[in-house]
C-alpha cells in the first residue's frame, strides 16, 4: 500500500533516510534470439476485440478486413511484453488508416487502449509516430520529421520496428528513425494489429502484416524508492535511484509547486477541488530527462544525472501531501 506524507515548510517532519548503495543497470551481454508471433498459417496466439473487422491467413500474411459501421477492431496477442524490440512488415489499402499496439490494455467496453504504431497512408504521412489509443492521443506525431514522412512507401510493402526499454519508446520506417520518446505510464502490455472503422463505408479495404518477430528483454516494474523523500527547510528532496528508469509520485497542494532537477526547472500545478491530487513521473535514458504531469509531457531536456529532484514549496502554503515514490526498475529475463 502506498503511503502518503505530509510536509509542512519550515519544519521537516519526514525522516531523513540514509543512501542505499545500488547497482547501475547494465544492458543484455547478448541479444536473445527472434522468435515468431505469427506462424504464416494460422492466427494461434492471437485473439479478436472491439469491432467487427475480419482477418485471415492468405499467403504468409495476416489480413484485415473492414467492416462498415463498426469501431476499430484489434487483433490482439494473448501474451504481453515488456522490454522488447518488434519487427514486422504491413502493406496498407491508401485508404485505409491502421496501426500496431503495444503495451496496450483490453477496455472495459472490449476493445484495446494504450500505445500505437501508426500506420497512416494519407498524404499527412505519420506511419510509425506514436499515438496513444483511447487515451491521450498523439505523444510523437511526425510533422516534424520530414525523413521518416518520405520513407512510406505507399502500395509496397514497409518495414516497421519498435523498440521498448523501460519508459524509452523509438520506432522506425523503413529503417529511418520516426519517433524517440519517453513515457513511463505503461510498461507492459499486448501487442495487437488495428483495422480502423470505414464508417458506412461498404467496399471492403485491406491490411497487411506478414514476418511478425519479436526478442525480449524482459521487464521493467513499479517498485517503492527505498530510501524515499528527504527533509530540510528548502523543501522535499529525491534522489534518482542509479539503476531505476523513471521514478513517479503524487502530490496534494493548493498552490503551485516548483520542481528543480537535473532536466532544469518546472512549475507544478496546484490541486483542485475537481482534481484533489496531481500525479509526476520523471523519465530518464542516459542524460536526457522527460517529465510528466498527470500523463502530459511537460518538459524533455537534457540534465546531469546526478542531480537530485527537489520540490520548492511555498512558505505561506498548507502541509503538502506527498506519496512515497516509485522507481522503474528492470526486472531480469
Amino acid at each position: 500500500m502506498t503511503k502518503t506524507l505530509r510536509w509542512i515548510p519550515c519544519l521537516a517532519l519526514l525522516a531523513m533516510g540514509a543512501p542505499r548503495a545500488q547497482e547501475t543497470e547494465t544492458a543484455p551481454t547478448s541479444q536473445p534470439a527472434w522468435r515468431a508471433l505469427f506462424d504464416g498459417k494460422t492466427l494461434d496466439g492471437w485473439s479478436r476485440t472491439g469491432g467487427k473487422a475480419t482477418y485471415h491467413v492468405d499467403d504468409a500474411s495476416i489480413v484485415g478486413t473492414t467492416k462498415p459501421n463498426t469501431p476499430n477492431t484489434f487483433l490482439r496477442t494473448d501474451a504481453e511484453f515488456g522490454d522488447f524490440e518488434l519487427r514486422l512488415e504491413f502493406l496498407v489499402d491508401p485508404a485505409l488508416n491502421s496501426g500496431v499496439q503495444f503495451r496496450s490494455q483490453p477496455h472495459p467496453k472490449g476493445t484495446i487502449f494504450g500505445y500505437q504504431c501508426e500506420i497512416d497512408p494519407s498524404k499527412r504521412a505519420w506511419s510509425c509516430g506514436i499515438y496513444d489509443e483511447r487515451r491521450r492521443g498523439w505523444l510523437a506525431p511526425l510533422k516534424d520529421n520530414e525523413p521518416a514522412r518520405k520513407a512510406f512507401r505507399q502500395g509496397e510493402w514497409n518495414a516497421m520496428r519498435i523498440e521498448c526499454s523501460g519508459p524509452h519508446l523509438r520506432t522506425w520506417i523503413n529503417n529511418v528513425l520516426a519517433a524517440d520518446h519517453l513515457d513511463s505510464m505503461t510498461p507492459k502490455g499486448v501487442i495487437a494489429l488495428q483495422v480502423h472503422g470505414v464508417g458506412k463505408r461498404k467496399d471492403p479495404l485491406q491490411v497487411r502484416w506478414r514476418n511478425i518477430r519479436i526478442r525480449e528483454y524482459g521487464e521493467h516494474r513499479w517498485t517503492p524508492v527505498p530510501t524515499g523523500w528527504d527533509s530540510s527547510d528548502d523543501g522535499p528532496s529525491l534522489a534518482i535511484p542509479e539503476h531505476a528508469s523513471a521514478i513517479r509520485w503524487t502530490y496534494a497542494l493548493e498552490k503551485p509547486i516548483r520542481l528543480v532537477g537535473p532536466f532544469g526547472e518546472l512549475t507544478l500545478p496546484k490541486t483542485t477541488e475537481k482534481r484533489k491530487t496531481r500525479k509526476v513521473s520523471v523519465s530518464r535514458t542516459g542524460n536526457r530527462y522527460a517529465v510528466h504531469v498527470d500523463g502530459k509531457l511537460k518538459l524533455d531536456n537534457a540534465g546531469t544525472s546526478r542531480t537530485p529532484i527537489r520540490l520548492e514549496v511555498p512558505k505561506d502554503s498548507g502541509p503538502l501531501e506527498l506519496t512515497d515514490p516509485e522507481q522503474l526498475v528492470r526486472v531480469p529475463r
